[in-house]
C-alpha cells in the first residue's frame, strides 16, 4: 500500500467508500469510484494495473466489445486464471478504474493474473497509457454515434494511435473487415488474424450500410469475392495490392440455432473443431472467433477455450432472454446500423407467435443522432411467413420509430406507440401467447431502462450480479 504515495492512499480510500455508498443506495458502482479516485490522484491507475502479474488484455472496436470480453474472460476463468473484469460494460477511463479499484482490498492489493477490459474505440489511446497490456483484440468498426465520433475513419485512427502505443503483447485483428485487417501497418508486435471462409451463404441485408467499402490504403472501391454482413467478407483493392489477409482462425461453418445459440466449425493450424455456443447470430460467432483467437495467444489449452464458450452466457441486453409471466423475454441491444441489421437477422425466423418491441431513449451521453434507425433493416420484420404481426414502440424515440416503422410496413400491420416503458411492456406481454417471445429491441440506455423496469417487476437482479 505504501507505493501509492499519501495521494494514492486517499484515493483508493474515497474510492472505496464512494463505491459502498453508491451500492448501498442501489447504485452499481461502475463509474463513480474510478472518477473519485483518478480526480483525487490521475496516477491510480497506472498504478493499479501494474498489481495484475500477467497484465492486461484490452478489447475494442464497434459492436461486440462487451460480449467478447465477457467471453475471454470465461475462457481465462475456465483455465484456472484470475481475472480482474469489467462486467457492467464501463468501458472509459472510469469504469477501468472503478473495475481495478473493486478488485482490490483496502490496501490496494489485487490477486489477478489478468486484466481482461472491454475500451471504448474513442478513448482507447487514453487509457492504454495506463495499462500494462499484453494483447489488444479488435471486433470491428461500422458507423456509431456520428455526433460524438465522426465518420468510421476519425475512428480507425484513434485507434491506430492505441496500437501503437503497445509496446509488446500480441493483437488479434478481424481479417474480414479491412479497416481492421489494415491496422497490422500500426504494430511490429505478433498479429493473429481470424475471419470465415465458406460454409454458409451471403448474410447481409442487400441495400443497407455502404461504408467501409473502400480501400484503407489507396481509397479505391474494394471488389468482394464473399460478403457476410455490412463491409465484412473476403475482398481485394484492384487499384493497388491490398486483401483481405490469411486467417490463422478460422470460421468454416455456422449452424443459428435461433435465439438459443449457434453451432460452428473452426479450423485452427489445419484441424477442424466443433463448438457449441450460447448466443445467437453471425455477429456473436465472430465475437467467439475473437475470443477463441485471444485465449490461444495466450497459452489457453483448446480444450479449455471451448469449456470456457460453452459456459459463457450473454451479457446483459445483449441477446438475453428472462422469463417473465411464462413468457420467453428477449432484450436484444442495437446501438448502430449493422448491429441493427444483425439482431434483425437473428430473431427474424423466429416462428409465430412472438412480439417485437422497439425502445430507444436519446441522452447526450449517448448520442442524439437518431438518423441511423433509416438504415436498419425493419422491413424484413414484416415478411414472409414468420413476419410480426404488430409492433409496439416506446421510449424518448417513440414518434421516430412510429415513423420508422410506417414506413417499413405501408398497409401492413398496426404500430402501437406507448413511450411509457412500463405500460409498453405490459402491453408486449399482453399480446403475447404463454411460452412465446417477446423480442425487445433497443439502444444502451433503452436496455437499462427496460431490465430496471423488469428489475421492480421482479423478473431480473440488478445489473452488477448478473
Amino acid at each position: 500500500m505504501s507505493r501509492y504515495g499519501v495521494r494514492g492512499r486517499l484515493a483508493l480510500t474515497a474510492a472505496k467508500l464512494s463505491f459502498y455508498t453508491s451500492r448501498a443506495f442501489g447504485r452499481g458502482g461502475s463509474n463513480l469510484p474510478g472518477k473519485v479516485a483518478l480526480t483525487l490522484d490521475p496516477s491510480l491507475l497506472k498504478a493499479l494495473a501494474t498489481r495484475v502479474k500477467r497484465g492486461t488484455i484490452v478489447v475494442t472496436g464497434t459492436n461486440g466489445k462487451t460480449t467478447t470480453a465477457r467471453m475471454l474472460t470465461s475462457i481465462l476463468r475456465t483455465a484456472g486464471h484470475r481475472v480482474v473484469h469489467n462486467p457492467s460494460g464501463a468501458n472509459l477511463r472510469y469504469g477501468v478504474a472503478a473495475a481495478f479499484i473493486n478488485a482490490s482490498d483496502c490496501w490496494g492489493r489485487i490477486n489477478a493474473d489478468y486484466a481482461v477490459f472491454e475500451v471504448d474505440e474513442g478513448w482507447l489511446p487514453l487509457v492504454v497509457n495506463d495499462l500494462r497490456c499484453t494483447g489488444l483484440v479488435v471486433t470491428n468498426f461500422s458507423r456509431d454515434q456520428v455526433d460524438r465520433y465522426g465518420q468510421i475513419e476519425a475512428v480507425v485512427q484513434k485507434v491506430g494511435r492505441g496500437l501503437a502505443s503497445i509496446p509488446n503483447g500480441f493483437c488479434a485483428l478481424n481479417a474480414d473487415d479491412p479497416l481492421v485487417a489494415s491496422l497490422d501497418s500500426h504494430s511490429g508486435r505478433v498479429i493473429r488474424f481470424f475471419g470465415a471462409e465458406n460454409g454458409f451463404e451471403d448474410q447481409r441485408l442487400e441495400g443497407h450500410l455502404s461504408e467501409g467499402r473502400r480501400c484503407p490504403r489507396c481509397g479505391s472501391r474494394l471488389e468482394y469475392k464473399v460478403e457476410y454482413f455490412a463491409h465484412a467478407g473476403i475482398y481485394r483493392c484492384p487499384g493497388c495490392d491490398y486483401r483481405r489477409p490469411e486467417a490463422s482462425v478460422i470460421l468454416r461453418k455456422f449452424k443459428p440455432r435461433g435465439a438459443e445459440g449457434s453451432e460452428l466449425s473452426i479450423e485452427i493450424a489445419g484441424a477442424m473443431h466443433q463448438f457449441k455456443i450460447p448466443f445467437p447470430g453471425l455477429f456473436n460467432a465472430y465475437n467467439a472467433l475473437s475470443a477463441l483467437t485471444a485465449g490461444l495467444c495466450l497459452g489457453v489449452d483448446l480444450q479449455q477455450v471451448r469449456l470456457g464458450l460453452e459456459r459463457c452466457r450473454p451479457a446483459f441486453g445483449r441477446g438475453e432472454v428472462v422469463r417473465v409471466r411464462g413468457r420467453k423475454f428477449f432484450i436484444g441491444m442495437v446501438k448502430n446500423p449493422v448491429g441493427g441489421n444483425e439482431m434483425i437477422k437473428t430473431i427474424v425466423g423466429h416462428p409465430r407467435p412472438k412480439s417485437l418491441l422497439v425502445a430507444m431513449n436519446d441522452p447526450l451521453v449517448r448520442g442524439i443522432d437518431v438518423g441511423w434507425i433509416w438504415d436498419v433493416g425493419f422491413e424484413t420484420l414484416f415478411e414472409g411467413p414468420n413476419r410480426f404481426d404488430r409492433a409496439i414502440v416506446s421510449g424518448t424515440w417513440a414518434d421516430d420509430l412510429a415513423v420508422r416503422l410506417k414506413y417499413a410496413t405501408p398497409g401492413g400491420p398496426p404500430i402501437r406507440r406507448e413511450p411509457d416503458y412500463r405500460q409498453a411492456i405490459e402491453l408486449a406481454l399482453a399480446t403475447t401467447p404463454p411460452g412465446a417471445f417477446v423480442f425487445a429491441l433497443c439502444n444502451y440506455t433503452g436496455m437499462m431502462t427496460i431490465r430496471q423496469v423488469l428489475f421492480k417487476m421482479g423478473h431480473l437482479p440488478r445489473v452488477w450480479t448478473t
